[in-house]
């Protein structure tokens, strides 16, 4: 059986911010969309 897709290579944090969040999560399998990984949608 052959994957969907091949795997996304590993996220690298821009900010202190994005290296806490990575730092706490918890790899359950399922990949967050990228705009759950930074701070910039959050004051639009």
């Amino acid at each position: 059986m052959e994957p969907m897709r091949e795997p996304e290579p590993p996220i690298v944090p821009r900010d202190e911010w994005e290296r806490r969040l990575l730092g706490v999560a918890t790899d359950c399998g399922v990949s967050p969309p990228p705009e759950a990984l930074t701070s910039d949608g959050i004051y639009e």
